[in-house]
């Protein structure tokens, strides 16, 4: 749906932001972009999108070149970047009217997008008068306003309350899996990128440091975290950890270790029963994306 080769961009007078980025996204993936501030994942958006030029390499968007097509592709793909934009002088319905006019949907299609979003009741208020959750809603709404074979959506979740992040994680898989959309998702809440993407995509630095399927990301580390809640730890005075298990944190007589090889996980245990301590609770956690973000990014 999505391929870039070698793309290389810089603005004027500073460092280059994306370095020989080359990236695939899959016909029908909920992909994941994700990287650090500063990384490039908004440039990239705005190269996918037509509004930056590289210096160098190519861009094509549902089998159409970047930016001879534009015109084309924005007809066939749903944005929201940097933040909803409209008319604060107008109600939600009519500023959602304007793009029923240039991508020549029905009407009923709005009533559609904004029940979907939960501003059917507000259709009539001013677009300047909406609170910050709103107004992110309304952007969300109109960004599949026009069943688009591709939605690419910049931090879509801000300014959200918890109860819209669900609902529009849900939405999001619905028009993915109902409707064949392909989703393109740059967020840095990770924790609720991980519940609806299938691919990730990592930047860093203007390159990509990882790019595949979520689970292949996720069980790169194969690890997992164990917390040890002890008795007393007044007779523990060494603890031998085997390899592949660390001791990574320690509060009051709760141990933490990070297991990247759970095969020494049974000897680990009775070493530390043999040492004089009685275990009160173990309890272990998967490492998710999160996690494994932080591990990648931070080598």
């Amino acid at each position: 749906m999505i391929k870039i080769e070698n793309l290389y961009f810089m603005y004027e007078q500073s460092a280059p932001i994306l370095r020989n980025l080359s990236l695939c996204v899959p016909k029908g993936s909920i992909y994941g972009f994700i990287g650090s501030n500063g990384a490039g994942k908004s440039t990239a958006i705005r190269c996918i999108l037509g509004l930056l030029l590289p210096e160098s390499g190519s861009i094509h968007v549902m089998g159409l070149n970047q930016p001879e097509n534009r015109q084309e592709i924005i007809k066939r793909t749903g944005f929201l970047i940097e933040g909803p934009h409209f008319y604060a002088n107008l109600t939600c319905y009519e500023n959602l009217k304007l793009f029923k006019f240039y991508y020549k949907v029905d009407r009923n299609r709005i009533e559609v997008v904004l029940k979907k979003m939960g501003l059917w009741e507000f259709k009539d208020r001013l677009y300047g008068k909406c609170s910050t959750g709103m107004k992110q809603r309304l952007g969300i709404a109109k960004s599949f306003l026009y069943n688009p074979d591709l939605l690419i959506l910049d931090e879509p979740l801000n300014g959200l309350d918890p109860e819209w992040i669900v609902e529009t994680r849900m939405i999001l898989k619905d028009l993915n899996y109902n409707f064949g959309t392909t989703i393109f998702l740059s967020s840095h809440i990770l924790s609720e990128l991980e519940k609806v993407v299938t691919h990730i995509g990592m930047l860093k630095n203007g390159q990509l440091e990882f790019e595949g399927p979520i689970h292949h990301f996720v069980k790169e580390t194969k690890t997992k975290s164990m917390f040890i809640v002890l008795e007393s730890i007044e007779n523990l005075s060494k603890i031998d950890c085997p390899p592949g298990i660390t001791l990574i944190g320690q509060q009051e007589n709760c141990l933490e270790f990070f297991i990247e090889e759970k095969s020494n996980l049974n000897e680990f245990l009775q070493n530390l029963l043999s040492s004089g301590v009685n275990i009160l609770d173990i309890k272990t956690s998967e490492i998710g994306l999160e996690d494994t973000y932080l591990k990648n990014n931070s080598l």
